[in-house]
């Protein structure tokens, strides 16, 4: 999340971590936005062991703008 960004943005996925918490999930992957690989959020830190650690550093971001056919006309 960014300053920019609209936390309303992430309600819906705010709900359904929720709704998977209280069926007794321990937690959900997902694909990361920025690059390939997965995160993984657990809802309890106890319910998996940790294997490694590493830490990574941002050496080069990229943004590709694409128009989205609807154009914006000021006056």
């Amino acid at each position: 999340m960014t300053l920019t960004d609209d936390s309303a943005d992430y309600a819906p996925t705010q709900i359904m971590a929720e709704l998977f918490k209280t069926k007794g999930f321990d937690g959900v992957g997902y694909r990361r936005s920025l690059g390939p690989g997965h995160n993984v959020a657990l809802f309890d830190i106890t319910a998996a062991k940790q294997r490694s650690c590493f830490l990574l550093e941002a050496k080069k971001v990229t943004y590709k703008f694409l128009e989205t056919g609807r154009p914006y006309l000021f006056h």
